[in-house]
């Protein structure tokens, strides 16, 4: 799967100050590799432990940890903080790249419906 980077079109703070901006990985469709992007975060931040994560985005331990083993998602609050803590200072910038994962994500399950209902209809002949 290839993935594409997204940069920031603005300096934040951070990248004024030296420090390098962090990027968001996204695959083809445009969803972001949140996983990644925590990671980054936890690895900046000197983070060890999940629970420190979680502090961190202000969720609960038990949301970060179905997270972390692909049974939930990072709730959207938890998402601006992540982006913001990568160095997207721009709300504007940090919700044209949700809104696009949300598209993205919507044309996947429009997809999925087709798939199904093409399935379904060949197995009826």
């Amino acid at each position: 799967m290839s993935t594409g980077i997204i940069r920031s079109r603005q300096k934040s703070t951070h990248a004024k100050r030296g420090a390098a901006k962090k990027l968001v990985l996204q695959d083809e469709c445009g969803r972001i590799d949140w996983l990644s992007a925590v990671e980054k975060v936890k690895q900046s931040a000197g983070l060890i432990e999940d629970k420190d994560v979680a502090a961190t985005l202000n969720v609960p331990v038990s949301t970060f940890s179905e997270f972390r083993n692909s049974a939930g998602n990072l709730p959207g609050l938890a998402k601006l903080r992540v982006l913001h803590l990568l160095g997207y200072e721009s709300l504007s910038e940090a919700l044209d790249l949700l809104t696009g994962e949300e598209s993205a994500e919507k044309n996947r399950r429009k997809l999925q419906r087709q798939a199904r209902k093409t399935a379904i209809q060949s197995s009826a002949k």
